[in-house]
């Protein structure tokens, strides 16, 4: 559930950031309507909100150049390479699923802890960058972890009950980013922060690693993923 929250979470989180009238540093921009350009004047006093507002064409190229980072993020397949996947292809081979789950979780958690201060616009893409990019990795490792790790008589019925929590997860979290967005736009990171630490947590916690031995066909193999 903590993938698909943080995945569709961040998803929302950006495009109410970047069209948000009032950044991090309490700078207001005041969008003109005829022309679409913008200009920035100094205040504290405006709230975020979550009213439909035009898009400007910075926001639309910020909104593409964070959703491109799921071309790399997700590359994760290194024995399907056909299926698009490249940065950590060679991770969950090479340090394990439980690692890749870890090293991303705390990625999304030092990312989002960026969004919480007061940085450059510039910075804030990049921290949005490379945050989206980390979780995609997590979402798509979730599922080559759940179908490995279940016996081939559970595997489908494990994946699919793995796969309807995420679903429960990605109901909630519209209603959860967009409401707390409106109260002030640093709270849905803060939940993120926390929801990476969790994340990082349970991985290391994760009694199973799948990297070293092959999928069982039977549920008492299982038993022997604990011995790596």
């Amino acid at each position: 559930m903590l993938f698909a929250m943080l995945y569709y979470g961040i998803a929302i989180y950006t495009a109410l950031l970047v069209n948000s009238p009032v950044d991090q540093c309490g700078v207001t921009t005041v969008v003109h309507n005829s022309n679409m350009m913008s200009s920035n004047t100094t205040s504290i006093d405006v709230e975020p909100t979550t009213e439909c507002r035009h898009l400007t064409t910075d926001n639309y190229i910020d909104i593409i150049t964070t959703t491109m980072s799921e071309v790399p993020g997700t590359l994760v397949l290194k024995r399907c390479p056909r299926s698009g996947y490249i940065i950590t292809m060679y991770a969950i081979d090479s340090i394990g699923r439980k690692g890749t789950f870890a090293i991303c979780f705390a990625i999304v958690s030092a990312c989002s802890a960026v969004l919480t201060i007061c940085v450059p616009r510039w910075l804030t893409i990049a921290a949005l960058f490379v945050c989206k990019g980390a979780i995609g990795s997590v979402y798509q490792t979730g599922y080559i972890y759940s179908s490995e790790v279940y016996p081939t008589a559970l595997r489908a019925q494990g994946l699919g009950v793995a796969s309807g929590f995420g679903r429960f997860g990605s109901m909630i979290t519209p209603m959860i980013t967009r409401m707390l967005f409106a109260i002030n736009l640093m709270f849905p990171a803060i939940v993120f922060i926390c929801a990476g630490i969790i994340g990082a947590v349970l991985s290391i916690l994760l009694p199973i690693e799948t990297k070293p031995v092959r999928a069982p066909s039977k549920c008492e193999k299982v038993s022997r993923f604990r011995d790596f």
